[in-house]
């Protein structure tokens, strides 16, 4: 089993029915245990065109996949909510990265892990740091740490809203 932290988020359409989708899906497979979700937070989006702000949360689950298999499983969940790739960093109905995977350090043409941006993204290391405040990330270190050198000014708990792990 390894554990891996995931980070969703959407800026299109219904934003928190994308994203229970995700949860839902996640939690609903074979290969997936003790799925744990943080709190919504509604952030400005990084880079690309104008576009509405994002709901993001992390997940944090143990897995019997391989970091390719999950990888595959991801893509399939943002499919199933009509993702489309059409603008480098657009507007979508769903995002879903793989953040860590246990201490495994992956660099292909297909995954980077840990996730490359992963360390100047407040709107990942805050609901993360909500959900495993002792998380480490390889060749990082401490998600404190990460978290405390990040501003968290456009990174907003959304309380009114939880995702439902089934």
């Amino acid at each position: 089993m390894t554990k891996a932290a995931l980070s969703i988020g959407s800026n299109l359409g219904n934003r928190f029915d994308y994203l229970q989708a995700a949860v839902t899906a996640l939690a609903e497979h074979p290969s997936i245990f003790g799925l744990v979700s943080s709190s919504i937070y509604e952030t400005k989006p990084i880079g690309g065109p104008e576009q509405d702000d994002f709901f993001n949360a992390v997940l944090v689950l143990e897995t019997n996949l391989t970091a390719l298999e999950l990888l595959d499983l991801v893509q399939n969940i943002e499919l199933a909510a009509q993702r489309k790739r059409e603008i480098k960093w657009g507007p979508r109905t769903l995002d879903i990265d793989i953040l860590t995977f246990g201490t495994d350090q992956i660099s292909t043409e297909k995954l980077n892990v840990p996730h490359p941006q992963l360390s100047s993204r407040a709107f990942v290391l805050v609901p993360w740091f909500e959900i495993d405040p002792t998380a480490e990330v390889s060749g990082l270190g401490k998600l404190v740490g990460l978290v405390d050198a990040v501003s968290k000014t456009d990174v907003r708990l959304n309380s009114q809203m939880k995702l439902v792990v089934y």
